[in-house]
């Protein structure tokens, strides 16, 4: 985004103003840039230049940012004023890069700095207050597989989002025309055993082949990749990033407390599917000869995926036949 490029080259863009900051693009104020800019502590912080008129009014507030007047000066010397917003709580960072979007979306149309600031902070209030809803760390180890399974498909070239179909409470995680794909990740340190949740979900009576793609990850700070960082990776091969969101929203995603999702970093030890055939280890239906016992219901069952060696197959062979 432009806040990390600002971030990351600070020192290029002192220039300008006495505080690193940059233009927002498109975005003027009776001929004077909005601009994005930092605090001493890498805060990030809305300028809004401002009227003689508006500088005699009361700034807005509003939890979790703190709104003043400011002024500093260009390279010549001259004093600018300016309407400043400051992100005053880390974690509402991504809600205040939303506010900004917004808030420059209405001065493009025409709107003036403080009226803008005032109508988008009514928007956004709620928000602001908002306290962060807890995510559990399954939840986020079953979206970092399952994402991690979409870049192996981008990555060899499967645009589409559609068949995706888990968030959606379909019952696969993925259903292509040519095959299902069933996604499990694990932090077990030994061992390749998971929770299978039904008779159903190793059953191949909706697909011409079922896959299972069992991923091994480990918690690593330094070299890990977070849900944020595989999202983005993601997006940037879809054709339809729109219809990508709705389904992280289905999830629970919720990027306006992605800090939440982003909190812990994995590296990805191991990477293998199975082809489920017959003599996958797996209960089924027809597993029983006369049908399921009669009274019993929501089979869940332990699986050691070191008895199905004979069933791997490479990531590169499942690529393939799932854009036949």
């Amino acid at each position: 985004t432009s806040l990390n490029t600002l971030r990351a080259n600070r020192a290029a863009h002192e220039g300008d103003l006495t505080i690193p900051s940059q233009p927002v693009p498109r975005t003027f104020v009776q001929g004077a840039e909005v601009r994005l800019a930092l605090g001493g502590d890498n805060s990030p912080i809305l300028l809004l230049p401002v009227s003689n008129e508006e500088l005699r009014q009361r700034p807005p507030d509003a939890d979790g940012l703190e709104i003043e007047f400011a002024q500093y000066q260009d390279q010549r010397s001259l004093s600018k004023y300016f309407l400043q917003v400051t992100c005053s709580t880390p974690q509402l960072e991504s809600v205040f890069l939303d506010l900004v979007e917004n808030g420059c979306s209405r001065i493009q149309n025409g709107g003036a700095s403080l009226v803008s600031l005032q109508d988008t902070i009514e928007e956004f209030r709620d928000l602001l207050r908002k306290p962060r809803p807890p995510v559990e760390r399954n939840q986020i180890i079953g979206l970092f597989g399952e994402l991690m399974f979409l870049k192996h498909a981008t990555d060899s070239g499967i645009e589409s989002i559609d068949f995706w179909t888990g968030p959606n409470k379909g019952r696969r995680d993925f259903l292509f025309p040519s095959a299902a794909v069933e996604i499990k990740t694990s932090e077990q340190r030994s061992g390749k055993n998971d929770v299978i949740h039904s008779r159903g979900q190793l059953d191949n009576d909706d697909a011409d082949r079922l896959y299972l793609v069992y991923f091994r990850i480990e918690e690593d700070p330094g070299r890990g990749l977070s849900v944020g960082e595989l999202i983005n990776q993601v997006e940037s091969k879809l054709s339809n990033t729109e219809l990508f969101y709705e389904k992280l929203k289905n999830l629970g995603y919720d990027k306006t407390f992605s800090d939440s999702w982003n909190s812990i970093r994995w590296i990805v030890l191991e990477s293998q599917p199975f082809e489920v055939i017959e003599g996958f280890p797996r209960i089924v239906p027809t597993s029983f000869a006369h049908g399921a016992p009669i009274g019993t219901s929501h089979v869940t069952y332990q699986l050691d995926l070191m008895h199905a060696r004979a069933f791997e197959v490479p990531m590169e062979s499942l690529m393939e036949t799932l854009q036949a």
